[in-house]
């Protein structure tokens, strides 16, 4: 019954499904793709294959590929390239702090991808540089822009690091739908590492279910967005301001790492001020009252060694 149901809503066609249509044995499908042996599974699996490699062509490429977030399909079925993703290959999954930091350690270490296919896509109206935040750095500290494809940046990694720190800037100590404003930034691009900690009854309602979701609202400075987050995502770290929202402002930014504060397309994009939103239940039952946020400005002074460790650390 599971299986005819979710059959409604998939191409039969894709090879992901094909399985699922041989356990179907009603489906006339099933019946087809058995007595055709496996040639019709590998014929359909090369169609497939084709048809992602015509819709996304990729030029030649010497060496290790990564794709950010989670178009993985590109990287499988053009055989130009050399796929080698990080350890948590979906952007979303990265729900720990450790987990992001295993993928930020790949890209540092010797075997990181000398090319990563990126786009800006979140998942369930999350903040952009969210998900996966850690990496934002490693691509300001070891990534350039080899090509604008049609719909995905082609970074290159550069022979030579640049040197990336995070500069304090403030620690606040907020709570829920009380607004924060942020401080100048100067010389990069803001830093932003929240502690949001759970009650004993959140522990428990996470372990049984799941919480209700948390929203952070950013006020530019004519317009205010909002957002969904994660509390563990939010205390791994995130550029939290510019908000870049489209490829090109991540190839401007990678295109003058030194002066992020200064170009004036992101001028619109710089948050003012923030607050975290969640539904009552949670504010009284489900969190502790306080927020702790740390501010740090990105700093990128030219070209440096490249640093072995994790850049900064959750707000102590």
């Amino acid at each position: 019954v599971t299986v005819s149901a979710y059959m409604r809503f998939f191409d039969v066609s894709h090879p992901a499904m094909e399985l699922v249509v041989l356990a179907n044995p009603d489906h006339p499908v099933a019946m087809k793709t058995v007595l055709a042996g496996d040639d019709l599974l590998r014929q359909r699996h090369q169609a497939n294959l084709e048809d992602v490699r015509r819709k996304h062509p990729l030029p030649d490429l010497e060496g290790r590929l990564d794709v950010v977030p989670d178009k993985l399909a590109i990287a499988i079925a053009n055989e130009k390239c050399e796929f080698r993703p990080r350890p948590v290959m979906h952007t979303y999954a990265t729900h720990a702090p450790w987990l992001a930091e295993q993928n930020a350690a790949y890209y540092r270490s010797s075997a990181g991808p000398r090319f990563v296919l990126f786009r800006i896509n979140p998942i369930l109206e999350r903040f952009p540089t969210l998900n996966d935040g850690r990496l934002w750095l490693e691509f300001m500290r070891s990534y350039q822009v080899h090509e604008n494809l049609e719909s995905d940046l082609l970074l290159r990694r550069i022979s030579v690091p640049r040197r990336v720190e995070l500069a304090p800037m403030a620690k606040v100590v907020t709570t829920w739908n009380e607004s924060v404003e942020l401080p100048p930034a100067v010389r990069g691009p803001i830093w932003c590492r929240v502690r949001m900690q759970q009650t004993t009854a959140g522990g428990l309602a996470t372990f049984a279910y799941k919480l209700p979701p948390l929203w952070l609202e950013v006020s530019h400075i004519d317009q205010s967005h909002v957002y969904r987050v994660t509390a563990s995502s939010a205390e791994s770290g995130f550029l939290i301001s510019p908000v870049l929202t489209d490829r090109q402002q991540l190839a401007d930014l990678l295109a003058n790492p030194m002066s992020a504060a200064a170009i004036s397309d992101f001028r619109n994009a710089e948050v003012k001020s923030l607050k975290f939103h969640t539904s009552e239940i949670s504010q009284q039952y489900f969190y502790e009252k306080d927020i702790e946020i740390s501010f740090d400005e990105v700093v990128v002074s030219g070209v440096g060694p490249l640093v072995s460790g994790p850049i900064g650390s959750a707000p102590q």
